[in-house]
């Protein structure tokens, strides 16, 4: 079994992160993923904090974070579906609430749609608490904002 070696990355190696995050949420949404350059214009103006997991020199997972106002806000974090359920996401979620911390935030945000349940699973397990809903005439669409105090 190989081991999955997490590092901090820049936006050098976006267009892989592109493509693996391409494969995660194609067919999720009714609109396309995104592709590079709507990253390169969402990441144009912050300065974001990207952690990946490799597993044999290829990234399977990664979470893109940055500063919004005082909160720490996770923008997109996705992993491999063949490499699931063994604590990537877990792992890449808790390097960026350390780096939150470590850089003066309090409080980590993000934005889980309600399609996305395990994202959701995840989040709630680790604590963070739902803070608001934004509703969407499809209900699988449903954004829902939570927050955890670190």
């Amino acid at each position: 079994m190989s081991h999955i070696k997490y590092s901090q990355s820049t936006l050098e190696r976006l267009p892989e992160i592109v493509s693996l995050n391409h494969s995660i949420f194609d067919g999720m949404y009714e609109n396309p993923p995104y592709n590079l350059e709507d990253y390169q214009r969402k990441l144009h103006d912050v300065k974001p904090i990207i952690y990946i997991a490799e597993k044999d020199g290829k990234i399977i997972g990664d979470i893109i974070s940055f500063a919004k106002g005082n909160e720490w806000y996770i923008w997109i974090l996705g992993v491999s579906r063949d490499n699931r359920q063994q604590g990537v996401a877990n792992t890449l979620l808790e390097l960026q609430e350390k780096y939150a911390k470590e850089h003066g935030h309090n409080k980590v945000t993000v934005k889980v749609y309600n399609i996305s349940k395990e994202m959701l699973r995840l989040v709630i397990k680790k604590n963070y608490e739902i803070e608001d809903v934004e509703k969407h005439d499809n209900t699988k669409h449903n954004a829902i904002l939570l927050g955890l105090s670190i």
